[in-house]
Order: C-alpha cells, then structure tokens, then sequence
C-alpha cells in the first residue's frame, strides 16, 4: 500500500505504469547504493521525469557509485552513458568509452580541386569516395587531418566537417557484421 500525498491509501497496482516506474525509481535511490542497475528505466516515463531521471543518475555516478543502464533506447544511452557495452547474442562485440565510440571517422571536405585531394588520398593509404554533389567522403582522418593534407596542396578548402556518428547506427552496424561473421547474414 502506498500513501498518496492527501493522505489516501493506493495499492501499488492501482498506479500508472509511469507512476510504478518513478516509484521502483525512487525505492532504488533512497538506499544509495554504490552498484545500480536499472533496466529500460525510462520505460512509461514522460519527457520531463526521464530529464530529471538523467539528472539523478548524473548526480549519483558523480558522488563515485556506478550505474548499469540496460536499455533499447539507444538516443537515451547515447545521451546518459559514459561508457557503453554493444551486447549481440549474449556476446560482447563492443566496449568502450563513448567519445570514443561515437567519435567521428569520416569527414566530408569540398576543395576547388577534389580530384588533386583524392589522388593524394590515395597514395596516402586513406579510403575515400565521391559524393554526388563532387564533395568528398574520406574515412579515418578526423578534419584537421584532411585540412593539412589540402593545405600541403594549396587547395581551397570551401567545406569540411565532421560527420556524427549515432549509437543506433554504430549499433547495427556492429550487430549486423556478427549475423554476417556467423554466417546468417
């Protein structure tokens, strides 16, 4: 039975699943314990409660205790998590710090003369491609790289950015190449 702020008794299945779920929430905090492990903690929660839940989570890995997130909400993972576990199967097919797994490996750059930029590339080692709008994709050099390689050529460098890289995509990505290692792809 819970007791409701008029003074009214509830039973706890009488509440909404979003109000269950704050409630297993807050049950699990006031102990403050050093290990929390939480499962699709968002799950039935509105917009603002799962901010505030990222909050209370910053706030209590932040006093030295860890929190174990599980859940299918990569964009809710991507923003909350420090480190992150790619699981496929049972098997762990990748663990690493976030900014490192979500940092950048490709990059777009749009020179005066793209077709010196990707003969250089090439005798560089670096895989590139062609994009319809006669931009360049390459892969493996973070901006700053690209942007030496076309200053060594007195390119005019018109566009260069960083392509973002997303959990969900990253996460089919690797999940995609296991089905494909195992043969049922």
């Amino acid at each position: 039975m819970l007791r409701t702020a008029q003074g009214r008794r509830r039973r706890i299945g009488d509440l909404s699943a979003g109000m269950r779920q704050r409630l297993a929430i807050a049950v699990a905090l006031v102990a403050s314990p050093r290990l929390l492990m939480l499962d699709e903690p968002t799950n039935a929660l509105d917009p603002a409660i799962s901010h505030e839940l990222r909050g209370w989570l910053g706030e209590h890995a932040s006093r030295g205790n860890s929190v174990l997130l599980s859940s299918h909400n990569l964009a809710e993972v991507e923003e909350v998590a420090d480190r992150i576990v790619v699981l496929h199967q049972g098997q762990v097919v990748q663990d690493a710090p976030k900014s490192t797994m979500l940092a950048s490996d490709t990059a777009v750059v749009r020179v005066d003369r793209p077709e010196i930029l990707a003969e250089r590339l090439g005798h560089l080692g670096h895989d590139s491609e062609w994009l319809p709008d006669g931009a360049i994709r390459v892969y493996g050099l973070a901006p700053g790289e690209i942007g030496g390689i076309c200053a060594e050529r007195d390119l005019i460098v018109r566009e260069l950015r960083g392509e973002r890289r997303r959990l969900s995509d990253i996460y089919q990505s690797l999940t995609t190449q296991g089905a494909v290692r195992d043969g049922r792809g």
